[in-house]
């Protein structure tokens, strides 16, 4: 069906009846028609039309023949692709299905249209909508309780959500679950048709089928649920997977249903070879599809990778790859099944670590089949990214229509190497897709991983045993790559000689010295020229990308960021302002043409886009906290003086007490920020406004036993309710980290008293493994979580404890931040690149002590920082020329600050030119005031000291649980 076909059917359907009167609006995604002069109400009963993508023409056709009549509101997706989008696995479960909206005048209206389009549509097809209510069994004619008109409110997480008005005037959310949920004041119109339903086909049993009884869910996804349960009639542990009816798998559209049933076809056929699970039964209830089949012991590959991968190498630096006793016996049990599967005549085209069990035993089955296709069929672009072969891609440039290409075993051997790259790396094999000049081609994907692979074969044997077979293996031409036979051979040599070998076979592209490497078809810069290659690289795509003319956001976000504050730190565009204004404000820096333009355009945008916002959060990194500050920033950078005034009107109004305690989006956050003002403008409103947020904190703090914690209220309207963090973003070192330095600035001790119990409590929760510090997310969670970001973990703790030693000079804060830097130099393997949780934020801890120690000392943590660097200069892209680390999605490119580019790039701005850390430092760390210095006097407590009797003392020690001794 042509894409413009749907859109041709509504105006044709309007010029039917008078479609002059009838306001029609088209964007990329939605076909929205409102009859001129109907004023919508603001919520109700909504109704939703399904259909199968392949008959969206007819479903349309007799929706508006009920519609346009009546003059009833409506929208329609625009084009099929976005329908099959809708209607693909894909799809979030909260929106899946969604072909038609329709927006009824009044509940009577809501009765009459929704009998009207169920008899219009009787015997049409389309999948269930999860979030609805089906009016009848069978029936693509839905519907549920939501928002027409009400626009999304700001909520205290800092996420823009539908809302809806209570009868007694409050707004609540529009929840939009993957079940029917109407809010409990509005009773359903059609309840009592639904009880009679529900009556004539009987009452629902606890069983599917009378047979399996289900007990826990693996997973919700929209083609439908995995659960584990067992089998009533002989009590054998079962996993059942459901298929929902019209929900599409891949590009050739067929459906959730029919892949189900191949799928139980393929494990009967392959019975005999023990590569599969046992099948046990294909069922159907209620018009959807359940396979059970024997529940294989063991954990998945990603699992049992992320358990093995990355161990001490002695010196603490950490190994990147699963050790070779075990990677050795998973690759050739790998090899075994592929071959075994090319043996029954069969691809398995979704060889990825979710799809293969490890067992007990070590042995490998693999599970899912959905996607197996004989060799030499046809089968629609389908797989998991990173482990899918290019010719499996949508949009591979294949002669083949909609995506369909014939199937054939070397997809199998791409899969096959980025299985072993994961071995090698404990990492995914993506990144993001270069975009390459007019005159340039695209890097064949071997050549994109390469510098990532290398890196990893400095440090892991794994990875210079395996990255041989993973360079032959990963080779964008299928005729290309080595076959099974090749890999063999390999792994054959590599037990024998017991160390990197020749490739076998025709491939001997491997230089030496390094026999793991294959030549790179252009050197690649390393040390101080790579850092400073991405450094001018981000600033100049962040330049470039900028577009202060949208009225949405300034720069492209993270696919998370896209309800969120568009003028927020994390996502929004106040965290790459900041990073901006600094950059031009840096001297020894060669900017990018157009900076300082660029600063200015995106601070009148922010300043606008914000003052229209009437919900004011206080965080720095989810609220206006940060907004001012970034505002500042620009300010001070061009010189513009009425910038700054704005800026300075911009902090007073944000809220220093407020229910959640935290930096990102409470009252520390905010704190930080009076702190940055007042040592900026030595405004006295600043100095009291980090008073009454340091005296709000003192007030939330609560004991528990020996632990100092910060709760959020457990009736506070946030994702966070309840929740008693130990980390810098949500938890203890952020507000501790924000007492230091109001204590160190107003010169009072009882700052420093709570500051000193947060670092007691940090002393008492720390889990130690070889000389590195780690941290939970709190207190609570079970001794092998070990996290080691910014966010949550040894990052964030140690950027409190680092500055904690630096003022009280107890060196076992010291120890423990030095400890902290340990667990992050080890995690650098499998951490993301951002700011939030991976190795900019890392990096910036490291660059921290290396500002803080004594000289000599630092050269250790800036090597650590500058290790980081080459990581993210491994996982970039080449866009347009230039080298552009992926985001936290590892397969995009992003502009956000915690979770994109601009955090990459302050974090390289000030490995290469200094300068304090942005949102954490009032003041330069560079010269601040030395441990034995006195802290300056408040007016208010002109002679208050802030070690009076309270004077710093040496925290206990701990034991390997991380309690007092």
């Amino acid at each position: 069906m042509p894409e413009g076909t749907l859109v041709e059917r509504v105006r044709a359907a309007l010029d039917r009846y008078e479609a002059s009167t009838w306001d029609l609006r088209v964007d990329d995604l939605w076909c929205t028609a409102t009859p001129i002069g109907v004023e919508l109400p603001k919520q109700g009963w909504k109704i939703h039309v399904s259909s199968a993508t392949d008959g969206a023409a007819e479903v349309l056709d007799r929706v508006c023949d009920v519609l346009v009549p009546r003059r009833a509101a409506f929208k329609c997706a625009a084009g099929t692709e976005f329908l099959r989008m809708l209607n693909s696995r894909e799809a979030e479960r909260s929106s899946s299905a969604k072909f038609i909206t329709v927006y009824p005048h009044d509940d009577m209206d809501f009765v009459d249209l929704v009998d009207a389009l169920d008899a219009a549509t009787r015997g049409l097809s389309g999948p269930g909508v999860m979030s609805d209510r089906a009016c009848r069994p069978g029936s693509i004619v839905h519907y549920r309780y939501g928002g027409f008109t009400e626009r999304a409110r700001l909520g205290n997480d800092g996420a823009y959500r539908p809302v809806l008005t209570a009868p007694d005037g409050s707004q609540v959310v529009d929840s939009r679950e993957a079940w029917f949920t109407p809010p409990p004041w509005a009773p359903d119109p059609l309840a009592d048709r639904h009880a009679r339903q529900q009556g004539a086909s009987g009452p629902g049993g606890v069983l599917i089928a009378d047979r399996f009884a289900v007990t826990a869910a693996i997973r919700h996804s929209t083609k439908g649920g995995v659960f584990v349960g067992t089998d009533t009639r002989d009590g054998g542990e079962v996993v059942v997977k459901q298929a929902r009816a019209h929900v599409e798998i891949d590009h050739s559209g067929r459906d959730a249903r029919e892949a189900l049933r191949h799928e139980s076809a393929l494990l009967e056929r392959l019975a005999h070879t023990g590569l599969t699970p046992r099948h046990v039964a294909l069922v159907e209830q209620d018009g959807t599809l359940f396979l059970a089949q024997e529940r294989v012991p063991g954990v998945s590959l990603r699992a049992w990778v992320l358990r093995h991968a990355g161990s001490d190498d002695g010196d603490g630096s950490g190994t990147p790859d699963v050790p070779w006793p075990l990677a050795r016996n998973v690759a050739a049990e790998l090899v075994r099944v592929v071959a075994g599967m090319h043996r029954e005549g069969l691809v398995v085209r979704d060889l990825a670590p979710t799809n293969v069990m490890v067992a007990p035993s070590g042995e490998l089955r693999l599970v899912d089949l959905e996607l197996a296709a004989d060799i030499g069929s046809f089968a629609g672009a389908a797989g998991t990214p990173g482990y899918r072969a290019p010719e499996q891609r949508a949009a591979s440039r294949s002669k083949h229509a909609r995506g369909v290409h014939p199937v054939a075993p070397e997809a199998d051997l791409y899969s096959l190497g980025a299985l072993f790259f994961l071995l090698a790396t404990g990492a995914d094999p993506g990144l993001p897709d270069d975009v390459p000049e007019p005159d340039h081609v695209f890097r064949p994907t071997a050549e994109r991983l390469g510098p990532w692979l290398d890196l990893a074969a400095r440090s892991g044997r794994t990875a210079r045993l395996l990255a041989p077979a993973v360079r032959g293996l990963l080779r964008d031409e299928p005729e290309s790559r080595w076959s099974l036979d090749q890999v063999r051979a390999h792994l054959d040599a590599v037990e024998r000689r017991g160390g990197p070998v020749p490739a076998p076979g025709r491939v001997r592209d491997i230089a030496r010295p390094h026999p793991w490497r294959a030549a790179p078809s252009a050197a690649e810069p390393v040390g101080p020229a790579l850092v400073d290659r991405l450094l001018a690289d981000g600033l100049a795509h962040l330049v470039a990308t900028a577009a202060p003319d949208r009225a949405d956001t300034v720069w492209q976000v993270t696919p998370g960021g896209a309800a969120m504050d568009p003028c927020g730190v994390q996502y929004g565009a106040a965290g790459v302002l900041a990073v901006l204004a600094r950059a031009a404000a840096t001297p020894t820096l060669a900017a990018p043409d157009g900076l300082a333009d660029t600063v200015a355009a995106a601070a009148a945008w922010v300043r606008e886009r914000a003052a229209r916002e009437p919900v004011l959060l206080p965080g720095l990194h989810f609220g206006r906290a940060g907004t001012a500050w970034a505002l500042r920033e620009a300010g001070e950078s061009l010189g513009d003086k009425e910038l700054l005034a704005h800026a300075d009107e911009l902090a007073l109004s944000v809220p220093t007490r407020w229910p959640n305690p935290d930096v990102c989006h409470g009252a520390a956050g905010a704190g930080f920020t009076q702190l940055r003002f007042w040592n900026a403008t030595h405004d006295d409103r600043f100095r009291q406004r980090v008073v009454a947020s340091a005296d709000g904190l003192l007030a939330a703090a609560r004991e528990h036993g020996d632990l100092m914690l910060w709760q959020v209220p457990r009736d506070f309207d946030s994702a966070l309710a309840g929740a008693a963090h130990l980390g810098y973003a949500h938890g203890v070192a952020g507000v501790g980290a924000f007492l230091l330095a109001a204590g160190r600035a107003t010169g009072r001790g009882a700052y420093l008293d709570a500051a000193l119990a947060a670092g007691r409590t940090l002393a008492r929760t720390v889990r130690t493994d070889n000389g590195a510090a780690w941290w939970a997310q709190g207190p609570a969670d079970p001794p092998g979580v070990r996290l080691a970001h910014w966010c949550s973990g040894a990052s964030g703790v140690g950027t409190f404890l680092i500055r904690l030693w630096h003022c009280t000079g107890d060196p076992y804060l010291r120890d423990l931040a030095e400890q902290a830097a340990v667990a992050v130099r080890r995690a650098r393997w499998h951490s993301g690149t951002t700011a939030c949780h991976g190795l900019a934020g890392n990096g910036e801890f490291l660059l921290d002590i290396a500002d803080l120690v004594e000289p000599g000392a630092d050269d250790l943590y800036r090597a650590q920082a500058e290790e980081c660097a080459e990581l993210l200069g491994a996982r970039s892209a080449r866009i347009s020329g230039r080298l552009i680390p992926c985001d936290e999605s590892t397969v995009g490119v992003s502009a956000s600050y915690g979770t994109g580019l601009a955090g990459v790039v302050g974090f390289l701005l000030r490995l290469r030119h200094g300068g304090p850390r942005l949102w954490v430092d009032p003041v330069d760390a560079a010269s601040p005031a030395s441990a034995d210095e006195p802290l300056p006097p408040g007016d208010d407590h002109p002679t208050d000291d802030a070690v009076d009797d309270t004077a710093p003392r040496p925290m206990s020690g701990t034991t390997e649980g991380g309690h007092a001794a």
